[in-house]
């Protein structure tokens, strides 16, 4: 029996695959099958990969014909997996090498949907970081494992039964729309902190780039499908405080995305999106009190697009978007309303006040 289906999608991987194949047929635990999608790679990437292949029959390789992205891809690799659960690994990532066993062992011993390890962030010097997100997850609830969703494994039935794939209309946030939607299905997210997924940051990485509008509206769009699946899951019928946490999280991971470019179609597409995802929110009051940016309440409560694109277009960074239009002496002592509370500036130092 097959226990893991690891899925890889690769792309002109070929300085960093091998690295990432060793990890893998060197697993402690045997039982896995490895499916790696060739999304029409330019270099050298099918060749590794058709060598491996010869030397480890756990190693099923799809290739497509024209390069299609890692959302189609990892989709190719869920119509034939076979495991019993479900791994992700990028192409030029790392893992430990009992990362799947211990994984696997969790899953078996608490019979948890879900079962995430730790991560470590590689930079470029050779630092290492150690996330801190399973300490939320085992403190608070699931619903706090909201990033860093290759550091776990899934229950194959899971992911079939409730037909979760990687939305291909917006490949650039395919992986967090997938995440959240197996974690409002989960039973349960248990946690391993011994062994880790090495997240290395390369060079040309799109974590600092400038991006395309295109790109910019593709996570967007992803934004506004988590915040319908929230709002559709019973989450908030179920436990308002985690409805809370999941729904202002994603209105502040929007705003990450707000200076990535220059282009004023980001800005408009950008207002658009935070009034829609705003105001279908089932619990605004909660939304307002905790509103990361209270300067742009009374645009978005009063879906005043026009307005909220010019004043966006017009903030060159995030300190723009709290102290915009405020004279000098605003600035030293104030006291001015958004939406329904105030901001209370005294030498500087502001509070927010009902």
């Amino acid at each position: 029996m097959i226990k893991i289906s690891v899925i890889i999608p690769v792309y002109n991987a070929e300085m960093y695959l091998k690295d990432t194949l060793e990890c893998l047929f060197n697993q402690t635990l045997k039982d896995i099958e490895v499916i790696c999608i060739n999304d029409n790679s330019k270099d050298s990437s099918l060749e590794i990969l058709k060598k491996y292949a010869k030397k480890d029959d756990r190693l099923k390789i799809i290739d497509l014909k024209e390069n299609m992205g890692a959302a189609v891809a990892r989709n190719k690799g869920l119509e034939i997996a076979q495991g019993e659960y479900l791994g992700f690994v990028d192409s030029d990532d790392e893992i430990d090498l009992n990362f799947y066993e211990e994984l696997y062992t969790k899953a078996m011993a608490t019979g948890a949907d879900i079962v995430k390890a730790g991560c470590k962030t590689v930079e470029l010097d050779g630092t290492e970081t150690i996330m801190t997100m399973n300490k939320d997850i085992e403190e608070k609830s699931q619903y706090y494992f909201i990033g860093e969703w290759w550091c776990a494994i899934y229950r194959a039935k899971l992911i079939f039964d409730n037909n979760i794939l990687f939305p291909e209309e917006c490949p650039k946030g395919q992986d967090c729309v997938f995440l959240n939607r197996a974690v409002l299905k989960a039973n349960s997210v248990e946690t391993v902190n011994d062994v880790f997924y090495h997240y290395i940051r390369r060079s040309g990485s799109l974590d600092s780039k400038q991006l395309s509008f295109e790109s910019v509206k593709s996570t967007l769009y992803g934004k506004r499908i988590i915040a319908d699946d929230i709002n559709n899951s019973g989450l908030y019928e179920k436990s308002i405080d985690d409805y809370n946490f999941s729904y202002l999280f994603d209105i502040k991971k929007i705003f990450i995305f707000l200076f990535r470019s220059d282009d004023e179609l980001v800005k408009k597409y950008f207002a658009e999106t935070l009034i829609d995802v705003f105001h279908k929110c089932k619990n605004k009051k909660y939304l307002e009190e905790n509103f990361p940016y209270p300067l742009l309440l009374d645009m978005i409560e009063n879906k005043e697009y026009e307005k909220l694109c010019e004043f966006l277009i017009k903030c060159k960074n995030v300190k723009d978007l709290k102290y915009m239009n405020m004279t000098f002496l605003q600035n030293l002592f104030s006291i001015q309303k958004y939406g329904k509370y105030k901001l209370l500036t005294f030498l500087g130092i502001r509070l927010k006040l009902k």
